[in-house]
């Protein structure tokens, strides 16, 4: 999902850099949250799927890998959840890749095809279900 489909549209079309900057300042604060709070301040949210089911969403262990990394623990950063890290090198694909081509290039035409919207759904619940019975 892109931060336009998030925010109302007039406030994204007016002022994209500031919207921007603060997404940015906000990621930072709660990195450096994380780094030296640990993910056991009350500062720190709590997931609620987990909370309300007690099951594993597929997010959960996020922050922890998030301040593990931050301190340096790599592996650790990995065990907590490794979804994290792999989704992250696929937004950054879309990142780097946004579509707007004329014409689309190669990469784009896979990354915005449908059969790439499911295969991300489907890995996504995948990943949701083996981690809660496994």
């Amino acid at each position: 999902m892109s931060l336009s489909a998030i925010l109302p549209a007039r406030l994204w079309r007016r002022h994209p850099r500031v919207v921007a900057t603060a997404a940015l300042v906000a990621g930072c604060a709660f990195a450096v949250l994380l780094a030296v709070c640990g993910t056991d301040s009350p500062w720190v949210p709590k997931c609620l799927f987990h909370t309300v089911t007690g099951l594993d969403c597929p997010g959960c262990g996020s922050q922890r890998a998030i301040s593990a990394l931050l301190n340096g623990h790599f592996s650790e950063a990995w065990h907590f959840n490794p979804a994290l890290w792999i989704g992250l090198c696929v937004a950054a694909l879309y990142a780097v890749f946004p579509g707007k081509s004329q014409p689309p290039k190669r990469v784009e035409r896979i990354l915005y095809s449908p059969v790439a919207f499911i295969a991300i759904v489907v890995a996504i619940i995948t990943w949701t279900v083996w981690r809660n019975i496994a």
